[in-house]
């Protein structure tokens, strides 16, 4: 009874891990296809947004595809040209949102999270001094960016991803939900997804 409550505790600790690993692939590929060569200095917000908001925005955006004639409210709408693809379909969503329910622990971004050397790691307080301070000083233009972790879809192949971008100011910015997708052995970007106003 012991050697099967110790092969459980192994099995549940090794699947915990595994899933982390590919949760930070899943940043570290994104940070790397979006921002590693740009000029502009890359601040990462060492507290991450909400897991649950990229598949918020997802969800309302796929019930907003069948509506596309109601511009009277605000919509989140795919950006790109159509047709657009649809990968996580509405049983998916429902039992998605059931795993992250009670995903309410805030993460805090670490230098070991962050393969890329280039991107630094700032407290969300320390973030308008220190861009007004990279702005003005030999660097070029700083940037902010705010992340969630991903959300994975049950099959492992697709993720949502939370992205906020800040250029020189947290009194602007934009908010962005990613649509990944792993392809041999790296994820893609392949959808985005944005507030729509009419």
């Amino acid at each position: 009874m012991k050697n099967y409550i110790y092969f459980s505790f192994c099995l549940l600790f090794i699947s915990c891990s595994s899933s982390r690993n590919i949760e930070l692939q899943v940043v570290n590929d994104f940070i790397n296809e979006e921002f590693i060569g740009q000029e502009a200095t890359k601040i990462l917000i060492k507290e991450a947004t909400t897991r649950r908001m990229p598949l918020e925005y997802y969800e309302r955006a796929f019930l907003d595809k069948d509506n596309p004639e109601d511009v009277t409210k605000v919509r989140i709408e795919p950006v790109g040209k159509r047709p657009y693809y649809w990968p996580i379909g509405s049983a998916e969503i429902q039992l998605l949102k059931d795993k992250y329910k009670n995903d309410t622990i805030s993460y805090q971004w670490s230098r070991k999270d962050i393969s890329s050397k280039s991107i630094k790691i700032l407290d969300k307080k320390e973030m308008r001094p220190a861009i007004i301070i990279l702005h003005k000083g030999t660097e070029h233009l700083a940037a902010a960016i705010e992340l969630s972790n991903p959300i994975l879809t049950l099959n492992g192949k697709f993720a949502l991803i939370n992205y906020n971008y800040f250029p020189f100011s947290l009194l602007e910015g934009s908010t962005t939900v990613i649509l990944m997708e792993r392809i041999k052995g790296k994820w893609k970007k392949i959808g985005m997804y944005r507030l729509a106003y009419y």
